[in-house]
Formats: structure tokens, C-alpha cells, sequence
């Protein structure tokens, strides 16, 4: 790809930017977020039905702390990975 995902902080609240060149009906994967610290906590945002290259997190499924992103996704039959650590 000529532009990687991001992960982008906007005032405490969190999106996950996926590459401008990607048809997002042809996408498919998940976003993963992991607490190393209590994995009760994990959840997962499936890249379905989206309407823009931003994907917000839900702040209320965040507690203060590390966090681990994944973002799993298929596209044009190729996969990809991008991984993330952030503090929230």
C-alpha cells in the first residue's frame, strides 16, 4: 500500500485510519483491541458496513491505561497487519 493505517488521538478520543486508496465495500478484517492488563476488557470492531476511512473507538469501552491495537484486514486478496501500542 503507498499509505499505511494510523491510529490518530483526537481529544482523548481514539481512531483507527484506514488508507484513502481502499474501496471500503471490497475490506474485510477487524479491528483488535487488547488490555495486557485485563483481558476481560479486549473487544473487537469488525471493518464492515463503513462509511468513512476513520473508525472511532469507543471511549466507553476504554479505561485508562496501555492498550494494544491490531488491525486485521483483507483486501484485493492480500492480507495485512498493523499493530499499535497507545496510552489512553
Amino acid at each position: 500500500l503507498k499509505e499505511n493505517v494510523y491510529v490518530l488521538n483526537k481529544n482523548g478520543t481514539w481512531s483507527v485510519v484506514l488508507p484513502k486508496a481502499i474501496n471500503l465495500t471490497e475490506i474485510e478484517g477487524a479491528i483488535h483491541l487488547y488490555r495486557p492488563s485485563n483481558k476481560i476488557l479486549d473487544f473487537e470492531i469488525p471493518l464492515t458496513d463503513l462509511d468513512s476511512h476513520e473508525i472511532t473507538i469507543p471511549n466507553d469501552k476504554m479505561i485508562n491505561g496501555r492498550w494494544n491495537i491490531m488491525v486485521n484486514w483483507t483486501y484485493e486478496n492480500e492480507e495485512y497487519l498493523f499493530k499499535k501500542e497507545i496510552n489512553h
